[in-house]
């Protein structure tokens, strides 16, 4: 009865994000995503939980020196914003869940945060120019379009002539569910959204998880378009989490 009921779950689990991919639009897709990130932050989120090692290391490298002044976006309730202020940094933050800006807020200082998300950089706080931007764990893949992805990263591009550091999902760190659960999830999706009146199929790059919703799987080849319209080197790191550095291009000595 155990394992019937193991087998059951993950068939269900498998099918779940197919089927929601379908029967749902991409406004509905990112609003659920808000709602399941809430949910498991919970009505007062905190702080919680130190950066990883990568994070430590990646930021180490691609950083500037503390005490510069950093734009943080997707910060969450402060987990790495309460180390990079550790660290000497001047931080200015934005989510868009609004508990977590409380937290932030706490952190920061109200003056320093905004609820704001990645379509709106008219509200990100800080001041015009910042030393550089990075985009909180995994924040960037949450943004389901690749024209959605690059005007974040243009936004970001406008504030600060330091490196732009973001994490994202990819196609081999989070492959697609497969199997039989997922294809009849696909189908029933497929059916529901029809019955909706949605003409437009799922991207078949988008991933999702029960805490935090759909993700996009982002490609390496996408960020280097990416850094070759910002006028921007690229360094990609595929392991232990997808993550990249959109620098600025060397400059050229005069002469």
């Amino acid at each position: 009865m155990l394992e019937a009921a193991r087998r059951l779950n993950e068939g269900a689990s498998a099918a779940l994000g197919p089927l929601l991919a379908s029967a749902l639009s991409p406004s509905e897709r990112v609003a659920l995503g808000r709602v399941l990130y809430a949910d498991a932050a919970g009505p007062a989120p905190r702080p919680d939980g130190e950066p990883f090692d990568w994070e430590k290391a990646w930021w180490a490298a691609a950083l500037p020196p503390a005490p510069a002044r950093l734009l943080l976006g997707g910060a969450g309730a402060g987990r790495e914003a309460r180390a990079l202020v550790a660290a000497g940094y001047e931080v200015f933050a934005f989510d868009p869940l609004p508990a977590a800006v409380v937290a932030l807020g706490a952190l920061l200082g109200s003056a320093a945060v905004s609820c704001a998300d990645y379509e709106t950089p008219e509200h990100w706080p800080g001041p015009p120019h910042v030393d550089a931007v990075l985009f909180g764990w995994g924040s960037l893949t949450h943004v389901l379009d690749a024209a959605g992805r690059f005007r974040a990263l243009a936004a970001a591009a406008a504030r600060t002539d330091g490196p732009i550091l973001a994490s994202v999902w990819t196609r081999e760190a989070f492959p697609a569910a497969a199997g039989r659960a997922a294809r009849a999830g696909a189908a029933a999706g497929r059916v529901i959204g029809r019955a909706r009146g949605l003409r437009t199929p799922a991207p078949d790059d988008l991933g999702f998880a029960p805490w935090c919703g759909f993700g996009a799987r982002v490609a390496p080849t996408e960020l280097e378009a990416v850094g070759r319209a910002l006028g921007r080197t690229v360094h990609f790191e595929p392991a232990p989490y997808a993550h990249v550095t959109l620098a600025p291009a060397p400059r050229r000595p005069p002469g």
